[in-house]
């Protein structure tokens, strides 16, 4: 037996770290690339329906010089609704204007969300994936762990 291997070793002077903190090397050598073929696809994309929008705009104002006041044209109704949401609350026009009402509100209460999100990890120094992880989980992972982890609402 070594005597030497019960002794300390000597401590290196601590020298105080200047700097962020340097990134694991998982975070940034291993992440997955992607492809500029598909950003290219969805900027192309992206134009298309910008295209279709606008030229929809400007036959809508060549056929009717009122088209703000008359709402021959509404911005955002590209009249593509495979699902039938924008009929959701029925088909009159007072109906109508509930779902754009809606849709509005819902982009508005999206929109200070993401604020939220910002200002929280602005606060806490973390990434919001760590301050709400159950956010970014399969919704039946979420499911399951309230169903299996949640304490017993009665007790004896």
């Amino acid at each position: 037996r070594d005597p030497r291997a019960d002794r300390p070793a000597a401590a290196a002077p601590r020298r105080p770290v200047r700097g962020p903190p340097p990134r694991p090397v998982s975070d940034v050598a291993t992440r997955p690339q992607v492809s500029p073929v598909y950003w290219a696809g969805v900027l192309a994309f992206a134009a298309g329906i910008e295209t279709v929008s606008e030229l929809r705009k400007t036959r809508a104002k060549a056929a009717d010089s009122q088209w703000m006041l008359t709402g021959s044209y509404v911005p955002g109704d590209l009249g593509f609704d495979p699902l039938g949401a924008y009929t959701l609350f029925g088909r009159t026009e007072g109906a109508k204007l509930t779902m754009e009402t809606a849709e509005l509100k819902n982009g508005r209460l999206a929109m200070v969300a993401i604020v939220a999100y910002v200002g929280a990890e602005y606060l806490t120094g973390k990434p919001v994936v760590e301050l709400t992880p159950f956010f970014f989980d399969p919704f039946w992972k979420t499911v399951e762990n309230l169903m299996f982890n949640a304490p017993p609402l009665y007790t004896q």
